[in-house]
């Protein structure tokens, strides 16, 4: 269930890319899977495999959402309302976008994080974490309210946010590179940022498919929190 599950998610990822369908199955072999670098690899199969059909209730750039990915950002953003003036949307259903995009465009470009690089980031800030008297009060608030304990957080948890953090980052330099039409160096970290949303804004396809659930969740965590 698991393989097939995801060669319908690469059936899908490919048509978005080409704009055809695929003249048959055969095409979707072994060879394009593991031509994906591993740290792409792991994200895309997770949303592919743990996840029934039924469940979507968008795309993007033929990339699948589902409702769990939407639900668990509420749930992160209600956990993490405290927080003033976050960087990043307080709206789950924009976050999931957004986030997708970027790994759509990942793949198409070629940019990958791997396991030895999340390992050396995971390790880094554990070594910071044992010095960090605040770190270690704000994991202890956050882990009771989401009912974690530490080893969920630093074998689960941590890893995959570490991972699409490194992702992300690429993605949003590699955007910022390749605007012909401006010396990025020359413009402030502020400017950056508008540039890449406004990139996402112009190339981002999104087809919704559960509009009822989609507008339930479409809220700033303001609205989120009255619901």
């Amino acid at each position: 269930m698991k393989k097939l599950c995801l060669l319908l998610f690469i059936m899908t990822f490919f048509t978005s890319c080409t704009g055809k369908e695929p003249e048959s199955l055969d095409m979707f072999n072994e060879d394009w899977y593991e031509n994906l670098g591993e740290g792409l690899k792991q994200i895309l199969e997770s949303k592919a495999s743990d996840n029934p059909s039924d469940d979507i209730v968008a795309y993007i750039n033929g990339i699948p959402i589902y409702k769990n990915e939407i639900i668990d950002r509420k749930t992160k953003i209600m956990l993490l309302n405290n927080i003033e003036n976050p960087n990043w949307s307080t709206n789950p259903v924009e976050y999931v976008y957004r986030e997708t995009y970027m790994y759509y465009y990942a793949a198409k470009n070629n940019i990958d994080v791997t396991d030895k690089e999340v390992n050396e980031t995971l390790n880094f800030q554990k070594q910071q974490a044992e010095n960090s008297e605040e770190f270690q009060k704000w994991i202890a608030e956050y882990l009771s309210r989401a009912d974690m304990t530490i080893e969920q957080y630093w074998n689960v948890l941590a890893p995959e946010s570490y991972r699409n953090s490194i992702l992300k980052s690429r993605v949003y330099k590699h955007i910022l590179e390749n605007l012909t039409d401006i010396n990025t160096e020359e413009i402030s970290p502020e400017e950056q940022t508008n540039y890449v949303n406004q990139f996402i804004k112009d190339n981002i396809k999104i087809d919704v498919i559960n509009k009822e659930f989609i507008d339930l969740y479409n809220n700033d965590i303001y609205e989120l929190n009255n619901q």
